[in-house]
């Protein structure tokens, strides 16, 4: 293990104890930034419990559940149910600022983990945000690269992780209303000062790179996180979850076009049909 690799799971494990209670509750997907917090969380001897949202059979849960098992971590899981989306999208969309639609499905997201902490009494959730923000973990960043250069990402870097952050504050808001608090460790700014100064080929290696996020995996794997899990390509919160395929059902069912949506001066049908909910 080189230096760099040594150093970086210092940080890890300095921003994870820092930031996590000694009971903590994860957000948890199955993929390789949820499990690397689960695993550290373990190693640090938090008593730690794990908790996926999703509809019944989507990628997410069934994910969830096979690295809960792997970790040997208990799980707890919150079904979302299609009938539930249109109001908890209206009411959020009323509730807080976001600038597209992934942030509103990312933070629709969060409102279920926090529906689901409820329920359980838990009054936190700790997630693994932040990581594909200072990891090259987003598709954009191939094209940014090509583009650009790694100057280029450098900066993209910088400015995923500051819309990150403003994100954080609006996805807080949401999950207070149930008594919940929300806890980032990687969205730490200690931690991010440094995952930022990791040069740009210790995370994206091409413009082809479909893998990322290198250096992350290479820890992950030292620190015994499932194999087949360090090779998992990023799958999206809302897509992993099923959100945004349900949010598209919705917006067809209501009779939304991509003609309709393109009049309105949208760029798509879901967002046309979420202008729609908002008062």
């Amino acid at each position: 293990m080189d230096e760099l690799e040594k150093k970086f799971i210092e940080k890890i494990y300095e921003t994870v104890n820092r930031n996590c209670p000694e009971e903590v509750t994860i957000s948890f997907s199955g993929g390789l930034d949820s499990s690397l917090l689960a695993k550290v969380c373990k190693d640090l001897s938090r008593k730690v419990t794990l908790l996926a949202v999703g509809f019944e059979g989507s990628h997410d849960l069934e994910q969830a559940k096979k690295t809960s098992e792997q970790l040997k971590l208990p799980l707890i899981v919150g079904v979302i149910k299609e009938e539930q989306i249109e109001n908890d999208l209206r009411h959020i969309a009323n509730l807080i600022k976001f600038s597209n639609l992934a942030e509103l499905e990312v933070a629709l997201s969060f409102l279920y983990v926090a529906k689901t902490a409820v329920e359980n009494d838990i009054k936190n959730v700790a997630t693994a945000s932040g990581m594909d923000e200072l990891f090259c973990g987003y598709e954009k960043y191939k094209e940014i690269l090509k583009k650009e250069g790694e100057e280029g990402v450098n900066r993209a870097m910088i400015e995923e992780f500051s819309r990150a952050i403003k994100c954080r504050e609006e996805q807080k808001k949401i999950m207070r209303i149930f008594g919940v608090e929300k806890i980032d460790p990687f969205l730490d700014s200690n931690f991010a000062d440094f995952a930022l100064k990791i040069p740009v080929k210790f995370k994206i290696k091409s413009p082809s790179d479909e893998e990322r996020k290198h250096i992350e995996r290479k820890v992950a794997f030292q620190l015994r996180v499932p194999k087949e899990v360090v090779k998992k390509h990023k799958k999206a919160f809302q897509y992993g979850s099923g959100i945004h395929k349900t949010i598209e059902k919705l917006a067809k069912s209501r009779g939304m076009t991509k003609l309709e949506a393109k009049k309105m001066g949208h760029k798509g049908i879901k967002e046309a049909y979420i202008k729609s909910l908002k008062t």
